[in-house]
């Protein structure tokens, strides 16, 4: 006969490893904030350093949600996007991190038609950090964008909602749909 853990180990074990991903988490958010110069006033900053871009599609009724880490507080005043290939519309936010995953809606920006070369929502929002935030983009065509790649799924840069009707953005985030090697070069500008 095999011998199995009682339920309450069982039980502790999940909860100890997912207090552990939180922790983790959390270092990792701190670290890469120690590392990062802070946000002046007036620069744009993207939500995955280091990665380059390159046009791509994104689908419509799709709602992505891009990481970025905000090591200082301050005052953000637009979400950017660039645009190779104009279409349809483009409904921007920012969410809190819940673990890892998008959580609450920060700020809804609203609405704004998607044109070349650039186009941004203006918000004007307190960010305090160091912190994790998710840059949030949903979309109701198939423009071509600035896109950021990964090569494996190791390398995960964003997350993504699928089936998500267009208009206001939803409150929570909600369950992911999936880890994404790819996502649109979602901006944020600082006041």
């Amino acid at each position: 006969m095999a011998w199995t853990a009682p339920r309450t180990y069982v039980a502790g074990a999940v909860l100890a490893a997912a207090h552990l991903n939180e922790t983790r988490d959390n270092l990792n958010v701190l670290s890469t904030a120690l590392l990062l110069p802070e946000h002046q006033a007036s620069y744009w900053y993207k939500s995955n350093l280091g990665i380059t871009p390159t046009n791509a599609l994104v689908g419509a009724d799709i709602l992505w949600g891009m990481p970025i880490t905000v090591p200082n507080s301050g005052t953000y005043v637009g979400i950017s996007l660039d645009v190779s290939s104009a279409a349809g519309n483009v409904h921007f936010g920012i969410y809190d991190d819940d673990g890892g995953v998008p959580g609450a809606l920060v700020v809804d920006a609203g609405e704004a038609t998607v044109a070349s070369p650039s186009m941004s929502s203006v918000i004007d929002e307190e960010l305090a950090g160091p912190a994790r935030y998710w840059i949030a983009a949903l979309f109701d065509d198939a423009p071509t964008v600035s896109k950021l790649f990964e090569g494996t799924i190791q390398d995960r840069i964003g997350v993504t909602k699928t089936s998500v009707t267009y208009g206001a953005l939803p409150d929570p985030f909600g369950a992911i749909t999936g880890w994404q090697t790819s996502g649109p070069n979602l901006l944020i500008k600082r006041e």
